[in-house]
């Protein structure tokens, strides 16, 4: 590679994932121009994507009114490249899947998450772990633009961070429409390892960069169920997990691409939601997205 085309790689760290640190990341290829500015490359690149978002098909949040419709949505996924995923694991994915989506990005009710997250094991972390591990703090902050009141429970901090990203007009965190092909859904499947957390790259129509959307970050949940996957790492010697890519619109008239990661759990085989990816965001928008 020339001096004149090197890559740029820059790292921010934003909030904090149960089992490490989430990071922004800016990544980019410089042109002729050594000293060009990253800030614009960034923006260039970001414009390249959002080209190729809007030439998309997608279909309106609106039609999307129950977990059923969801699901024929997202069950024009491909997975069929993958010999590791049986018919019976791929519908128990889409179901987990397209509950979550329906649950967390397409209804409004902060109730209705909580019993689809109940009803399917997941427990609220502890206060401890919510405060000082996910900076649960630091995403009300971001999302209501005051500081959370001493005797606040996380429920109750939980119910207004999840109102205020469903309020409004313009909202980047509401949902209008789901890309409807599959140039806008796509999934990658593998095994992770203590040694290799790495997972691969969605690839499809769109290119990897493009699924990256050159600015991303790892989002804060609210909830776990059982042990997390470092831990479940300890006693097995890998882990079965599925990245699930969907370019989404929001109100502000933004695609972007949102990624679901699910584990297979080794004592049930039930998929369990592990990560939330987002793209295309900037940092004073990541932490209203907490799952």
């Amino acid at each position: 590679m020339s001096q004149h085309k090197k890559a740029v790689f820059l790292a921010i760290v934003v909030l904090s994932l149960g089992l490490g640190v989430a990071v922004l990341f800016t990544t980019g290829v410089l042109g002729q121009s050594p000293a060009e500015d990253v800030d614009a490359v960034r923006e260039r690149l970001l414009g390249e994507g959002q080209a190729a978002y809007a030439r998309l098909d997608v279909q309106p949040g609106s039609s999307l009114d129950s977990p059923e419709a969801v699901r024929a949505l997202l069950a024009r996924v491909d997975f069929s490249s993958d010999k590791r995923l049986d018919a019976q694991s791929r519908d128990e994915l889409l179901d987990a899947l397209s509950g979550f989506v329906y649950a967390r990005f397409i209804q409004s009710d902060p109730e209705t998450y909580l019993e689809w997250r109940e009803q399917h094991g997941y427990t609220f972390r502890s206060e401890e772990d919510l405060r000082t591990v996910a900076g649960i703090e630091q995403v009300y902050r971001q999302a209501l633009g005051e500081e959370p009141a001493a005797d606040l429970t996380m429920s109750e901090m939980f119910t207004r961070v999840f109102s205020v990203a469903h309020a409004g007009t313009g909202s980047p965190w509401s949902l209008t429409a789901v890309a409807s092909t599959g140039d806008g859904l796509c999934a990658a499947v593998g095994e992770m390892s203590l040694q290799d957390m790495s997972r691969a790259p969605l690839e499809g129509t769109l290119s990897a960069d493009l699924w990256r959307g050159r600015v991303w970050g790892g989002v804060p949940s609210w909830f776990a169920r059982g042990p997390s996957a470092i831990e479940l790492l300890q006693t097995h010697e890998s882990l079965l997990y599925a990245d699930i890519g969907m370019i989404m619109e929001f109100q502000d008239g933004v695609r972007r691409p949102v990624v679901c990661t699910f584990i297979r759990e080794p004592s049930s085989g039930r998929w369990r939601l592990e990560y939330l990816m987002a793209y295309n965001y900037a940092l004073e928008q990541l932490c209203p997205l907490a799952f």
